[in-house]
């Protein structure tokens, strides 16, 4: 029933944008008072003043970005000749794409809804007068964007359904919302019904829910793989100088100190004693690969193993080959500024990837932001991504075909990246 619902309103996301292209009327009816009017007064009190603050410092007397003039734009979107350009407007305000972030004057929330709302209303009666003079409207198909935005809203999700959608041409104008270049083939409708079907495949859900599966992934553990090697480095050093007591304590506490050096790479830390270890990882037989749980651990109240990301560096965590094809991925992580750092901020950015041989392999980002860490070594926070399994692509090809430990490697991992562009560690 569900999709007998909702399949129609998807389809008709096929159909048509309204813009600007009418037949000369028979009549002009711009003064007929019983006709719906521009509210041009609405806009000069309200509207204007929020573009001359905000926008004219670069679409304005002096300086015209995109050969485009806010300030001389006629507010008459029912009967002037600049539609096309609000029409722009509009599109830009509603994707925050205007203004930039590094804009020096910022446009508040509730300027910007303000501005939506009015240009919305004008554009639907200005739909509606072109109807009654009994022009004609052009319309055209939607742009990737616009459909992308259109089902998130209309079905709830986040994914990027429009992604397969080849890029729009940009006409002569230099928009690429133009009816001119926005015409609807066989092949694009065919395109669009086989999105729209792929998203109803995931707004709607049969059988019984999957089980969830939890990874809980801490230091303790992760460090725990680390310390035999420093172990059987120092039994090889009072190996070598065994018969001489002197040199070989020497020897020993001089390897141990190196042990509590940090390191330029991503390495381990026991904070009670300073003993650090460099992160290893790699693909063979999945020898570095959490196991999953069916319940969620609780989240220590202290601690005493971290792990230090410098500057550009980063660490993997694999989960093996249980991670699902659909649904959504959670990754919590529990993290703060490494101690010392006072100034800067460090960032995470969130990837995934697998590695089934030497040739075999794949890295793609899936957080859509850099993820700023403010908080302090003392009170470290929990920072969360919710990921889309289903957008992510390629995964692991074998995955299902061999078994976990066996070549080629059927494991996946998460790698957390510390993305500053200013010094600092995570």
């Amino acid at each position: 029933m569900k999709d007998r619902l909702l399949l129609p309103l998807v389809l008709a996301l096929l159909g048509s944008t309204f813009v600007q292209a009418q037949d000369k009327p028979a009549a002009d009816k711009s003064t007929d008072p019983a006709a719906p009017q521009p509210r041009l007064a609405e806009f000069r009190a309200q509207i204007a003043p929020i573009l001359r603050k905000t926008c004219t410092r670069c679409h304005g007397y002096g300086k015209q970005e995109g050969k485009f003039r806010i300030d001389t734009l006629d507010p008459d979107l029912l009967h002037g000749k600049d539609t096309e350009w609000w029409l722009e407007v509009f599109n830009a305000l509603s994707n925050g794409e205007m203004p930039p972030e590094d804009a020096k004057v910022k446009l508040a929330g509730s300027d910007r809804s303000k501005i939506i709302e009015w240009l919305s209303a004008e554009i639907q009666t200005a739909s509606d007068v072109r109807r009654r003079e009994q022009g004609h409207s052009s319309f055209r198909r939607m742009t990737r964007y616009e459909y992308n935005y259109a089902l998130q809203d209309l079905l709830g999700l986040p994914y990027d359904f429009a992604k397969d959608l080849p890029p729009e041409a940009i006409s002569e104008d230099g928009f690429q919302n133009s009816s001119e270049v926005l015409h609807m083939t066989v092949v694009q409708f065919e395109m669009y019904r086989r999105l729209a079907r792929k998203a109803l495949l995931r707004a709607t859900v049969r059988g019984e829910r999957p089980p969830v599966l939890y990874w809980s992934v801490n230091m303790k553990d992760a460090i725990a793989r680390e310390w035999p090697k420093q172990v059987e480095q120092i039994n090889k050093l009072k190996e070598k100088f065994k018969d001489d007591p002197a040199r070989q304590k020497k020897e020993v506490e001089q390897l141990q100190a190196s042990f509590k050096k940090p390191h330029n790479n991503t390495y381990y830390q026991e904070l009670s004693t300073g003993r650090t270890a460099r992160a290893n990882w790699g693909y063979p037989g999945a020898k570095y690969a959490f196991a999953p749980t069916d319940v969620l651990s609780r989240v220590p109240a202290s601690f005493d193993h971290v792990a230090i990301l410098p500057r550009g560096q980063n660490l993997i965590v694999e989960l093996g080959d249980r991670i699902p094809d659909e649904g959504t991925m959670r990754v919590r992580v529990r993290a703060s500024r490494a101690p010392g750092e006072a100034t800067g901020t460090p960032s995470l950015q969130l990837e995934f990837g697998w590695q089934a041989s030497n040739e075999g392999r794949a890295r793609m980002r899936v957080s859509a932001v850099d993820t700023p860490i403010k908080a302090s070594p003392e009170k470290p926070q929990i920072y969360q991504w919710d990921i889309p399994l289903g957008e992510i692509y390629p995964r692991n090809s074998v995955r299902n075909v061999t078994k976990l430990g066996a070549m080629p490697n059927p494991s996946e991992y998460i790698r957390l990246g510390n993305s500053s562009v200013s010094q600092g560690a995570i």
